[in-house]
Parts: structure tokens; C-alpha cells; sequence
């Protein structure tokens, strides 16, 4: 079944009507960072958390700068004690507001200079489920989204060069039927791994709650 971004746009892939499509499995795989307690897609709801306060988002703001930070170090920043920190901090982690912490690595350090984005157009035969799986898979791609548009979806992988990219390219038709695909290579990186703006995403929420009283 070919599916269209005009469709898409139209709200088809709403995640509660999606239950009726026989590749949601496919898809799962590629959602890498689940949302603990989700109800609906970004188009069906505009309140999919409890809202956050000023301190939650200083919280936030001090641990995308730097996550080693303890709670008593976080805490005289906000004017809490550290167990007060430790324990707002787990409470957005339950409400999957924090989803986990991680380490950036300097991917040209570990013989992976070449950054490139692949965008794909894929047929949805019976090699679609089990070969959006086994992409996911792949330790050489690093993020893979389901898209709207014209294509269906985009991979970023970072590789040591142009073979190591082919050889990937190689992989993936194996696994799905490819009928259009665009490669990207990165020449130079203007911004990566930035801090979410947690300020904006405060005062849209708090502007949204005020809107529906």
C-alpha cells in the first residue's frame, strides 16, 4: 500500500488510529526514544504532560548543561536541598520528561569522520516490517525517523568513508525494497546536540493551559 504525504499531513498517522495499519510493528523500532505514559501523536494532543514549573525548567535547563552535576550543586542554584533535587529529578524521569543521560563521543576520534543522511522512499511489500527491524538494528545508523513527505524515511550514520557509507547503502536495499534514495554527506557542522529550549516549550505550555480554562 503506497502511502502519500498528503495523507499523512491529513493526520492518517495519528498514533491512536495507527493500531488499524498492518506495519505499525515496522515502525515501533524506529520510536528509539519512547514516551513513558503517551497517549496520542504531537498532532492529537497539546498537553501530553503535566505542566512544569520554574524550577522544574531550572532543573532541566542545569542538567542539559551538564548531567554529572550533583543535587547538591543543583540545588543551591535553585534554592532547594539536594534531597528535594533528587527527588524532582525523579519524578521527571518517571513522567518520561528526562528520558535517560547519555556521553558524546567524538565520532571522528573513533575512525568515523564521514557524517552523511539518507533519505529513502521505500515500497511496503513483505519485506517492509521485518527490514525496518533490521535497519534499526544497525549499528551504523545512529537516528532513523519516520517521515512526512515525500520520502517515507531519513537515517543519519556517521562511518569511516565513502565505502563504509556504500557498504551501508548496500545493507539497507537488501533489507527493504528501495524505490528512491538520497545521500547527504556533511561537509561541515553548524550546531549538534543542542539544548532543548525549556523556557518556550514553558511558556507555550503554560500558554496553552491558560487558553483552555
Amino acid at each position: 500500500m503506497a502511502v502519500h504525504g498528503s495523507r499523512r499531513r491529513a493526520g492518517m498517522f495519528c498514533c491512536a488510529r495507527m493500531s488499524s495499519l498492518r506495519w505499525r510493528k515496522a515502525l515501533k523500532p524506529l520510536w528509539f526514544l519512547p514516551l513513558p505514559g503517551r497517549r496520542s501523536c504531537w498532532k492529537c494532543s497539546t498537553n501530553m504532560f503535566p505542566t512544569l514549573d520554574e524550577t522544574d525548567r531550572q532543573i532541566l535547563e542545569l542538567l542539559q548543561q551538564d548531567a554529572r552535576q550533583t543535587n547538591a550543586a543543583i540545588g543551591e542554584q535553585v534554592g532547594l536541598s539536594a534531597p528535594s533535587v533528587f527527588e524532582r529529578v525523579k519524578k521527571l524521569e518517571q513522567r518520561g520528561v528526562i528520558q535517560g543521560y547519555t556521553v558524546r563521543v567524538n565520532a571522528a576520534a573513533m575512525g568515523r569522520p564521514l557524517t552523511a543522511f539518507i533519505r529513502l522512499t521505500l515500497a511496503f511489500d513483505e519485506k517492509h516490517e521485518p527490514g525496518l527491524k533490521s535497519i534499526a538494528q544497525d549499528p551504523e545508523v545512529l537516528e532513523a525517523y519516520d517521515i512526512a513527505g515525500e520520502d517515507c524515511l531519513i537515517i543519519k550514520t556517521r562511518v569511516a568513508g565513502p565505502e563504509q557509507l556504500h557498504a551501508l547503502l548496500s545493507r539497507i536495499r537488501s533489507k527493504v525494497t528501495v524505490q528512491r534514495s538520497v545521500t547527504m554527506i556533511v561537509m561541515s557542522t553548524l550546531k549538534e546536540n543542542g539544548a532543548l529550549d525549556v523556557a518556550e516549550g514553558l511558556a507555550r505550555s503554560s500558554g496553552r493551559n491558560g487558553a483552555s480554562k
